[in-house]
């Protein structure tokens, strides 16, 4: 059997099917050596595999399955009048638009900032810049949480002004820091090929225009928003073309999934977890239930980021679910946004400043690791 041949027919729908009615696992399809061998194999002469390999290489891929079953006899009307179509390379598909694929596969956080300024546009200029300051904060609190968790627990570059900037913009409601921390991580990521990022493509996102928009907006007036309708609107009008430079080049964050696992059970010697998959604009997420061979090396009950592989980046307390009274004790998604004063009873006491994404309020909170995980790696 000729190399070509077996590749096209491995990913003929014949074989498709076969595979799909014959794997188990949900998480990590499994294909077992035994089930393998139960996979029926077409294996014309070598001639018609050569025409075969011949037709298909240059032949756009929808074609494929319709040749396969040609060369096999397998359906039951010829057509005399086949002809092959000229070998010319059809253009891939579009993409989709990314505001689709925002609000349908992007991480909670941003795919819910995103619907609201969507939202806002039947509104006032005011609401509408109001919401692109909080889209734009989003995606700067997303990536400089997983760009700080990765330098803690990671890669451990040892610079004093990189966890100078990461120790004052866990300590200060600021955005400039996290931009900085997110500039700094990428530049050392292009001049060093050997510090791979948990998420690499991060190195080469342009945030100008987060910046552009926190400077622009937030700095000029103490972080009052303009209030001129007059004034929105020509903001509007200026950054609503520089939207897709800002949100394009993210879509790698789709194949980052924002997760919380939690065990459910071990049965048949296979742990079994519950995923919550923290992704599209639906904050009523949906568990599923997955199985692992092995005991996943994770803290389970946090938030994590998790790569094809596998991999995961506990992402806590930047991101964590919690309930307070005011909401009726319902837990939210929630991101962490800076140290609060010490606690009244006890000084030494740090707690957390968070806020709900699903705009329900912020709320402080005890510490829960944020300054053991940022003493875990100091310059010496």
């Amino acid at each position: 059997m000729l190399p070509e041949y077996l590749f096209i027919h491995l990913r003929s729908e014949i074989i498709q099917l076969q595979i799909e009615r014959l794997r188990s696992g949900s998480v990590i399809p499994v294909l077992s050596i035994a089930e393998l061998g139960k996979i029926t194999v077409y294996i014309p002469p070598l001639e018609k595999q050569r025409q075969l390999i011949s037709s298909l290489r240059d032949t756009a891929r929808d074609q494929s399955q319709k040749i396969l079953s040609r060369f096999y006899g397998i359906e039951q009307e010829t057509d005399v009048n086949y002809r092959p179509k000229s070998a010319t390379k059809r253009a891939e598909p579009p993409l989709s638009p990314i505001e689709t694929i925002i609000k349908t596969a992007f991480p909670f956080p941003i795919a819910r900032t995103f619907s609201m300024l969507q939202q806002s546009e039947n509104g006032s200029y005011v609401t509408q810049v109001a919401e692109l300051v909080a889209l734009s904060e989003a995606i700067v609190y997303y990536l400089s949480a997983i760009c700080i968790v990765d330098q803690m627990t990671r890669l451990k570059i040892a610079n004093e002004d990189l966890l100078s900037d990461i120790r004052n913009c866990v300590f200060e409601h600021t955005i400039n820091k996290r931009l900085e921390v997110i500039s700094a991580i990428r530049k050392f990521a292009r001049q060093d090929t050997s510090i791979r990022l948990f998420v690499p493509e991060i190195a080469s996102v342009d945030i100008g225009i987060c910046k552009e928009i926190h400077e622009r907006l937030r700095n000029t007036k103490s972080h009052t928003l303009p209030q001129s309708e007059y004034e929105c609107r020509g903001i509007m009008e200026l950054f609503r073309p520089k939207l897709k430079r800002l949100l394009e080049p993210l879509r790698f964050l789709i194949d980052y999934k924002l997760v919380r696992v939690t065990p459910v059970a071990y049965r048949n010697r296979r742990h079994e977890y519950k995923f919550e998959y923290l992704m599209t604009d639906n904050d009523l997420f949906q568990p599923r239930i997955e199985d692992f061979e092995n005991y996943l090396s994770v803290e389970t009950g946090h938030v994590l980021l998790m790569n094809s592989k596998y991999e995961f980046l506990d992402l806590h307390p930047f991101y964590l679910f919690r309930g307070w009274e005011s909401t009726g004790k319902k837990e939210h998604l929630c991101f962490f946004k800076f140290y609060a004063k010490s606690s009244k009873h006890d000084s030494s006491k740090k707690q957390l400043k968070i806020e709900s994404t699903v705009r329900a309020g912020e709320h402080v909170v005890d510490d829960d690791g944020l300054e053991t995980l940022l003493n875990r790696f100091t310059v010496s």
